[in-house]
């Protein structure tokens, strides 16, 4: 533990399927944890499938109720505002730990009080970008970072791609980056691509509307220095 009641990792997982899409991502999170006193879980989900509890948990879990766009750019940020962890991990339905990752992010990082971005390797197909990115909370909060809205983890114009490119670049250019590819090594299945007609929160990836949308803003951030 960190030393007081806050938790040491904050899971952000979005989603709006039914439990048997989050679960797996969920269970295998649980499963390769060394310590779960070390963790809090937040499943941000859509009203249509707002889930009260989940009593089979032993440790701390939430449910988050994203007031945003239904797209997993909003309830990330809905997440991430009601987090309490030292360090914040995107995870998603289709991103897996390997084991004891709690233990091996710790020892990467080090001084969990300084600004840092974790890069692991997600095995898929953007090896130079920092996809699900994993931020201590001092990078998290740093004032202006990347010209992000106060409390925004990621840069809210983006309905789904464009917002690793956009993270990434900042993040090089504040110098903040730990490369952890070579030690730790989660998986990205990309079962998004195969999400059903219903899932909300990931109807954007891939759409015309989001691909149109990463060209306008990115171009823009770029040109500004993400300071706007």
């Amino acid at each position: 533990m960190n030393g007081s009641l806050d938790p040491t990792f904050s899971l952000l997982h979005p989603t709006a399927r039914l439990p048997e899409g989050w679960r797996p991502a969920f269970d295998a999170w649980l499963a390769s944890c060394d310590r779960l006193e070390r963790c809090e879980y937040l499943l941000a989900v859509e009203a249509k499938w707002f889930i009260q509890s989940y009593a089979h948990s032993p440790f701390r879990f939430r449910t988050v109720l994203n007031t945003g766009r239904p797209c997993a750019v909003d309830a990330w940020n809905t997440a991430a505002k009601q987090s309490r962890g030292q360090v914040l991990i995107c995870a998603s339905d289709d991103v897996f730990p390997c084991p004891h990752w709690d233990t091996l992010l710790l020892n990467a990082i080090g001084d969990l009080s300084k600004e840092a971005v974790l890069w692991v390797d997600m095995r898929d197909d953007n090896p130079d970008l920092i996809t699900h990115p994993i931020l201590t909370r001092a990078y998290y909060e740093r004032p202006g970072r990347g010209g992000c809205p106060h409390g925004e983890l990621f840069y809210p114009e983006y309905l789904s791609v464009g917002l690793d490119d956009d993270f990434t670049a900042y993040a090089r250019r504040d110098g903040v980056v730990i490369d952890a590819r070579g030690d730790i090594r989660f998986e990205h299945r990309n079962v998004v691509s195969r999400k059903p007609p219903d899932d909300e929160v990931y109807r954007h990836v891939g759409s015309r509307a989001a691909w149109e949308t990463k060209a306008r803003v990115l171009a823009r951030r770029l040109e500004e220095g993400f300071v706007k």
